[in-house]
């Protein structure tokens, strides 16, 4: 916003706008105000129910019908049922099964062979030392 846009909104010149001032610039809507809310009048309250039903004597009924009528023989279209016999099974004494014998020794633990040799020599290898040499750098001089 530009300085001088700021400076016609703000109309007290306090450096910010107030609700005065902005309600003034929504084209000079006036605020709204709240009263108390309108009380509300209802009429008497009415009762709704399901309607009152009444019956008479109750019903009595005759002796039940009796029905005669003659009927053939139920007919059948299924092929007539199978019948199947099996001469009935002839059991034999039952097998005599005697374990196998059995011989149990007591085992025998012999300690296995060992033999022993004397142990491996082991040498340190041979080692040969020179002393370094050391050499002092050749200087030269020359008169500056």
């Amino acid at each position: 916003m530009s300085a001088s846009v700021f400076q016609q909104l703000d109309r007290n010149n306090d450096g910010k706008i107030d609700r005065a001032e902005f309600a003034a610039m929504g084209g000079g809507q006036p605020q709204p105000t709240y009263g108390a809310p309108q009380q509300m009048t209802y009429g008497t309250p009415q009762t709704y129910g399901a309607p009152q039903v009444s019956y008479g004597a109750p019903m009595s009924y005759g002796a039940a019908p009796t029905y005669a009528s003659t009927y053939a023989a139920p007919q059948t279209y299924a092929a007539p049922m199978a019948t199947y016999t099996q001469a009935a099974p002839t059991y034999a004494a039952p097998a005599q099964y005697a374990a196998p014998t059995q011989t149990y020794s007591a085992p025998t633990y012999a300690a296995p062979a060992q033999t022993y040799s004397a142990p491996a020599q082991y040498a340190a290898p041979a080692q040969t030392y020179s002393a370094p040499t050391y050499a002092a750098p050749a200087q030269t001089y020359s008169a500056s």
